[in-house]
């Protein structure tokens, strides 16, 4: 798809009566794995979600802010911007990737996160096995007493140590990897959105959506069987 954009401003394609929006303040820009809004060096800046953006890429659900008083109204603004039925297509075809990937990735941060009950109880091992060594009988058990006592008792502090490292341990990587998935999450409901009108599709499987055959939000219908499968 040919990259296409829209000049955002008071003299603008798209024009904004406000004077605190520059002359030419930001652009709209549909690429094939999305819609991005740039900021074009304006004096008051260009705000997505409360945050200071030069390029980002957005979808219906953010909010974005030319200065501190105008607010885009993004579907009016796509009305200039439109995609061709063909691009349309292409571009949800493109999807089916960035599900999968998704999918993949998703399961395999999953499967990496331990149980912290596991990871205690292999950090034990060392010292349950030598507090348990010491309660097998003895001839000389009147000349060991004191010291198996002790040795049993050090084996149980070395197996609570033990267990306590193990868990702070798991839980540190356990938490890199919920974050990891969290990270994940957040770009996926950026990037797995309509082309069209950029609603989020959610968790809806890409496979689904062809058999539905159009957005769920904007309606616009996608002709998958027609089209060539470029990915």
């Amino acid at each position: 798809m040919e990259k296409k954009a829209l000049i955002i401003g008071r003299l603008g394609e798209y024009k904004v009566d406000d004077m605190h929006v520059s002359r030419r303040h930001a652009q709209l820009v549909r690429e094939d794995d999305g819609l991005y809004i740039e900021d074009l060096d304006s004096t008051s800046g260009t705000f997505v979600n409360g945050k200071s953006i030069k390029r980002k890429k957005i979808t219906a659900s953010d909010t974005i802010m030319l200065g501190q008083n105008y607010t885009l109204d993004l579907s009016d603004a796509m009305k200039q911007l439109p995609m061709s039925d063909a691009e349309f297509t292409q571009s949800f075809i493109r999807l089916k990737q960035v599900y999968d990937i998704y999918s993949e990735t998703q399961i395999n941060i999953t499967a990496q996160v331990q149980s912290p009950v596991l990871t205690r109880l292999l950090g034990s091992v060392p010292g349950l096995l030598i507090a348990g060594s010491m309660m097998i009988p003895v001839e000389s058990m009147q000349q060991m007493g004191a010291t198996r006592l002790y040795i049993m008792m050090g084996g149980m502090v070395i197996s609570l140590i033990g267990g306590m490292v193990g868990d702070n341990i798991m839980t540190k990587k356990n938490r890199a990897k919920q974050k990891r998935l969290r990270e994940l999450n957040e770009q996926f409901s950026i990037d797995y959105s309509c082309p069209n009108c950029q609603t989020g599709f959610g968790n809806r499987s890409w496979e689904a959506l062809k058999r539905q055959g159009q957005c769920p939000a904007c309606k616009r219908r996608f002709n998958v069987k027609q089209a060539a499968f470029v990915i």
